[in-house]
């Protein structure tokens, strides 16, 4: 019996001139591009008209521009190698749904990783428009349950490292300041390095508050309740909801231990012939939910 297909989930971060519109562009029409021994490119993208608002669905694809196969020549009694342009080596197929600026994504074992399809994504976007005024970055979209949980077993945090970027369409309870000075200042990404004294630990209580977006304690709207929350804890939970990146360094048991946001990325599993529809609406499913439990919301 075939084992279910896991899709991961990332969120779509557009800067400069790059907007919606013209991201769809880049994924219905697009460029190739090569990185070593190949090239890549989407394939086969097509929209979907939905009552939740559509999606598209398509493959980002690697390829050989010219390979061989081998081929059998019985009168000869002999196999050949027989050239073969644009070889196809394996794709990775995707969701993309606006309304969420999430993708969902099944990653093709070692050949196409998931670490691989994140930066392939961006990349493909920005060379459509050869990089002029535009920026694309996929980001996995974490965990919270899993990330408070790893917090929690550091007995001291040394180091936070984070760079973030402007949210589009959602703001989340804890850093929702952040994200307005991003986009009211126009800045494209903030980069954040916090470091405790030698000998002492940060006073960062970001393992309680990720573990309150986890299991959050509600207010009047439903909204989790978080108090004030310092600029760099908010950045790292910032990241943690797929707008940046981000790491936690600290110590357990005597040993230094770094936990990363994208290290907890959310998943989905499906049946691995299920169609791009009923993938469609288990991943809203899921993109709706996290945003209900953790707050996101519409500004």
């Amino acid at each position: 019996m075939p084992r279910n297909a896991a899709y991961f989930l990332a969120r779509v971060t557009k800067a400069g001139q790059l907007d919606e519109a013209k991201l769809q562009e880049a994924l219905t029409s697009p460029v190739v591009i090569k990185r070593g021994e190949f090239c890549y490119t989407f394939s086969a993208v097509v929209k979907i008209e939905s009552g939740r608002g559509g999606f598209l669905h398509g493959r980002l694809v690697k390829f050989r521009s010219e390979g061989t196969v081998q081929s059998v020549r019985p009168k000869q009694n002999a196999v050949v190698d027989t050239e073969v342009p644009n070889l196809f080596d394996v794709g990775c197929q995707f969701i993309y749904i606006p309304r969420h600026s999430g993708v969902a994504y099944r990653p093709a074992s070692s050949k196409l990783s998931r670490e691989r399809f994140l930066g392939l994504f961006g990349a493909l976007v920005e060379e459509k428009f050869n990089k002029f005024f535009v920026t694309c970055t996929l980001e996995p979209l974490s965990d919270v349950e899993r990330f408070a949980a790893r917090l929690k077993q550091l007995e001291r945090i040394l180091r936070i490292d984070v760079t973030v970027r402007p949210p589009n369409p959602l703001f989340g309870p804890a850093w929702e300041q952040i994200g307005k000075d991003l986009k009211a200042r126009k800045a494209a990404e903030l980069k954040i390095a916090e470091s405790c004294a030698e000998g002492e630990g940060l006073d960062s209580p970001v393992a309680r508050i990720a573990s309150d977006l986890s299991s959050p304690r509600t207010g009047d709207a439903g909204v989790p309740t978080i108090g004030h929350v310092s600029v760099a804890d908010a950045a790292i939970l910032m990241a943690a909801d797929g707008y940046g990146e981000g790491s936690v360094t600290g110590e357990s048991e005597g040993k230094a231990v770094v936990i990363r946001t994208r290290d907890s990325q959310v998943s989905i599993s499906v049946a691995p012939d299920v169609d791009p529809q009923a993938v469609f609406e288990a991943v809203d499913e899921l993109f709706a939910s996290v945003a209900a439990k953790r707050g996101l919301r519409h500004q």
